[in-house]
């Protein structure tokens, strides 16, 4: 109802005895207002927000004012809710200004958002609004009503979900497998005061493992004793799947869903790859293994067990990739089971290095198994170890180095790489290296990688080049195989060996101061001094070193000697000794030594004697005197006559005797002569 109100405020006063009265009247609309509100939400669990929306019905356009919204914990509106931290509301909404427009008479106002710590005492909290109204226009203030704007305020409860199979859970330990019979338990709690959480658990199941999308529903249970199960879902096939629940609320818990829920369902054909010892395969295994695959089908029953085949793959990859055409599939092989057994599959032929992978499907013909596909298993095949066996050959005759070689020698490596597994062939190459010291050690001016061969396609190792002609020393060979695709590669040991010293021979020869061979004719005061080779130089490899000279005054090189010098060799050549001078008659010797160089080993040469003769001491004859002839004749004995070329020899020193005749009568005359280009003269 609307009503209107009226204010005089007047003045009285006598003029000439008239009474007069006058009025001054102000007069204002009195207008009634209508507030209703609207709660955001009618139940909500403690802990949560919540707010109240007043609506004021005013009697003219744009009105103003305010509203002031109360928390009463009574439908009395007497007893307002307590406000702050450990308290039943965090503060009173209070005051707000009204919102109102110029082209309606109705007005609105919306509270600040109130958190709910607690339930109410009786479950329900109340909420007023009271609008202040106006003077200008005057609107008159109004309330909502109390008692009618209630709030339920509920204990929280949270739901936890867990997915069964056959009564035991379902985790990762303990995986599902095809064919899988599945149902979902919810708990829901807590209780407050001892208060049963009551009312029922909606269940949604899903093919996936997000609880994305509709799903569908799986069942709605009460509640017992905290509990509610769903419905049963399955059998399942291979794939991923979830559950989610909802517990509705009552009149005392506010309701709840629980998180998702996933789980998955593999194949329930298991497989384990092992070589071909029956051990389980480990990676380790090396070019030339065989494998083979083992699977079984799960679960067996006492009564029911799985029936069909298996098929086995074998792929040459770790992905289980078939690519295009089956290109990537070594081969496959189709088993049947026998009373729920798998047989094996066969071995693999031997396999070379790299990545591989077995997969077995299960083909089912039980109506209690469901087909699937066992999981990929990826395997690898590493290098094989190889090992590099060696040996120094001598390049003068292709045998063995035998360590008695000397200055001048040349020496090659060869090598072996095996062992060769299965017919898979050792490829690749195989580096030889020198070094200059027996320890295949040191810098790259004591060692170089000499020569590097590809292994021919029968395995063998051609030899290295030869290195030579060597001077004596230490010298070492290494090899090295540097792998292929299914061998590791591999160093050989290191093999020393050594060139000795070449043996030499000293020659010498005494010479007579004209360059002469000492003829042992010589006679005193004599002069003589000796000459030396060594010998023989190997492969261009020059003897150097020094050559010591000793003179001896015996024939024998024995005794005490006398030093006739050292020489150096240059170019091969030896310097000939010191000259001995003014030798008297009798017997002399010298010895050459050499003595060696770090490629030939020293050598003394044989003793030289030599024999110094004495001079002849002329010793007359007497004869009988005599009248030489006008025309003698004679001779010499022992030699011809001037002239005939017959008799010593040109050069040569001789006693002789000279017969002259003259006149019936011999004269001898005795001494030294001489034949000189055919001609006899006496000395």
């Amino acid at each position: 109802m609307r009503r209107r109100r009226f204010t005089f405020v007047g003045a009285a006063g006598a003029i000439g005895g008239i009474v007069l009265m006058v009025v001054g009247a102000t007069t204002a609309l009195a207008c009634d207002t209508t507030t209703t509100t609207a709660l955001h939400e009618a139940s909500i669990s403690a802990g949560s927000t919540d707010y109240d929306t007043a609506t004021v019905d005013t009697y003219t356009t744009g009105a103003g004012g305010s509203v002031t919204f109360t928390v009463y914990t009574d439908d009395n509106c007497q007893d307002p809710a307590t406000a702050g931290s450990g308290n039943e509301i965090s503060a009173q909404p209070g005051s707000v200004p009204l919102v109102s427009s110029s082209t309606s008479k109705v007005a609105t106002a919306t509270s600040p958002s109130v958190t709910f710590y607690q339930p109410a005492p009786d479950h329900y909290y109340y909420w007023q609004a009271v609008y202040s109204g106006e003077d200008n226009p005057e609107n008159e203030s109004s309330s909502s009503a109390c008692g009618t704007e209630k709030l339920s305020v509920l204990a929280p409860t949270t739901t936890t979900t867990t997915v069964y199979d056959n009564q035991v859970a379902v985790t990762a330990t303990a995986p599902l497998v095809a064919g899988a019979s599945v149902y979902d338990v919810a708990t829901v709690g807590t209780e407050v005061d001892n208060l049963p959480i009551t009312d029922n658990v909606s269940f949604t199941f899903f093919d996936n493992g997000t609880c994305n999308g509709d799903g569908h529903w799986a069942g709605t249970s009460h509640l017992s004793n905290g509990q509610a199960s769903s419905d049963q879902e399955g059998p399942l096939g291979v794939g991923s799947y979830s559950f989610q629940a909802t517990y509705n609320g009552d009149d005392n818990y506010a309701g709840s869903t629980g998180g998702c829920e996933p789980f998955s369902v593999g194949p329930n054909i298991f497989t384990t790859v092992h070589e071909s010892g029956g051990g389980s395969w480990t990676n380790s295994e090396a070019t030339g293994s065989k494998a083979y695959d083992a699977a079984t089908v799960e679960p067996k029953g006492e009564e029911i067990v799985p029936s069909g085949t298996v098929t086995y793959t074998l792929f040459d990859n770790g992905t289980c990739t078939s690519g295009e055409d089956n290109a990537n599939v070594l081969w496959t092989e189709t088993v049947t089971l026998s009373e729920g057994t798998v047989p094996n599959s066969n071995l693999t032929a031997p396999l070379t290095a790299g990545s591989y992978s077995f997969q077995a499907s299960y083909a089912s013909t039980s109506r209690w198994y469901p087909s699937s596909t066992g999981a990929c298993e990826p395997f690898t095949v590493g290098k094989a170890a190889t090992v590099v066996t060696t040996e120094v050959m001598d390049a003068a005759n292709g045998a063995a180095w035998a360590t008695s070689e000397a200055t001048g020698a040349s020496a090659y490596d060869t090598a072996t790489v095996g062992p060769e597994q299965d017919d898979t062939p050792i490829t690749g190459t195989v580096s030889y290296s020198f070094f200059t010291n027996g320890t295949c050690s040191g810098t790259e001016d004591e060692s170089s990688v000499i020569d590097t061969v590809t292994i021919s396609s029968d395995g063998t190792v051609p030899p290295s080049i030869d290195e030579g002609p060597l001077g004596a020393g230490a010298y070492s060979f290494l090899a090295a195989y540097n792998g292929d695709s299914n061998y590791a590669p591999a160093i050989g040991g290191c093999e020393p060996f050594s060139v000795g010293q070449a043996v030499t021979t000293v020659t010498s020869a005494v010479t007579d101061p004209s360059g002469g061979v000492w003829k042992n004719t010589e006679v005193a005061p004599a002069s003589t001094y000796d000459t030396a080779a060594v010998a023989p130089e190997q492969d261009d490899t020059p003897i150097t070193g020094t050559v010591s000279y000793q003179f001896f005054d015996n024939g024998t090189c024995s005794g005490t000697s006398k030093d006739a010098g050292t020489v150096t060799m240059a170019d091969g050549t030896v310097p000939k000794s010191d000259t001995e001078s003014g030798l008297a008659a009798g017997k002399y010797s010298f010895l050459a030594t050499y003595s060696g160089d770090t490629n030939y080993a020293g050598s003394v040469g044989t003793c030289e004697p030599l024999t110094v003769m004495s001079a002849p001491t002329p010793t007359p004859t007497s004869t009988p005197t005599s009248t030489p002839t006008p025309s003698p004749s004679g001779g010499v004995l022992g030699a011809t006559t001037p002239g005939t070329g017959a008799g010593p020899s040109d050069g040569l020193t001789w006693l002789g005797l000279l017969l002259l005749t003259l006149g019936g009568a011999v004269l001898v005359i005795t001494g030294l002569i001489r034949r000189t280009d055919g001609a006899i003269e006496n000395i």
